[in-house]
């Protein structure tokens, strides 16, 4: 008891890559494909469906000028989305405070998720 089969480790690792790339790609986010082999420089496209897992075995997304799924492992974000843009720089903000000893109170009022007015003292 307790072992996994291949087939839920299999899901187990596929749910989590399609749970990734939904976070990072929503629907419209720019990507390039390769609709067979995955050689040249692939099709620029967007995104038209959320991640899913096509009959129990591979991850797919749909992007628009292509009929059916791509398999994930043919799709890739070729620029970031701009609330991606905008999380990256808060992240490395916070990465750059940490490595130079700074607190996070002066990256906190620069932080692009705030939605209230900094108040003045």
């Amino acid at each position: 008891m307790g072992e996994q089969t291949r087939t839920e480790r299999r899901t187990k690792k596929h749910t989590a890559m399609i749970d990734q790339f939904n976070e990072l790609c929503p629907i419209g986010s720019p990507v390039v494909f390769w609709p067979g082999v995955r050689d040249g420089e692939g099709r620029k496209s967007t995104t038209r469906s959320v991640a899913w897992l096509l009959g129990d075995h591979t991850p797919v997304v749909m992007v628009e000028g292509y009929p059916g799924g791509i398999a994930l492992a043919n799709v890739m974000p070729y620029a970031p989305h701009p609330k991606q843009a905008k999380r990256a720089a808060w992240e490395e903000g916070v990465r750059a405070a940490h490595r130079s000893n700074l607190t996070l109170f002066a990256i906190k009022q620069v932080n692009p998720y705030r939605t209230e007015e900094k108040a003045d003292d």
